[in-house]
């Protein structure tokens, strides 16, 4: 289940791919990518296409858009966000995946890196809430 969050995929890689993954202790399955380090997050290269990014606009099938910004599109922040600073909670493998929104293809707001500032970041709420459910 927690491939499944994690990747974005409507269900769970079989039990097999997933024993071999940790079998192997790194690579990919289902847009998940598992680090060296252990760490398990969204593989960039899958990340969906952005959306326009209205209020209630969902992303990648896991990110609501709390409030719209006009002109603006939701997606992933890409590797124009791996150069902001980031607080040591957040690994740098999971950068270029968080939700974003850009405006006229420049990175606007990133809400987990309170970019370009906490009082900004903090009207563009975007909440992780999988459409195949939570996570069990």
């Amino acid at each position: 289940a927690l491939l499944r969050a994690v990747g974005g995929g409507r269900f769970a890689p079989p039990l097999a791919a997933t024993a071999a993954l940790l079998a192997r202790g790194e690579g990919t399955l289902g847009g998940a990518a598992l680090t060296r380090a252990g760490l398990l997050v969204c593989e960039a290269a899958r990340s969906a296409p952005a959306v326009p990014a209205g209020a209630g606009a969902v992303w990648d099938r896991r990110f609501r858009l709390s409030e719209g910004l006009e002109g603006a599109t939701l997606g992933a922040a890409g590797d124009a966000a791996r150069r902001l600073p980031r607080p040591p909670w957040i690994p740098a493998a999971a950068v270029a995946s968080l939700p974003a929104l850009h405006r006229n293809g420049t990175l606007a707001v990133v809400p987990a890196l309170a970019y370009p500032d906490a009082e900004t970041a903090s009207r563009h709420v975007i909440r992780f809430v999988p459409i195949a459910g939570p996570v069990a």
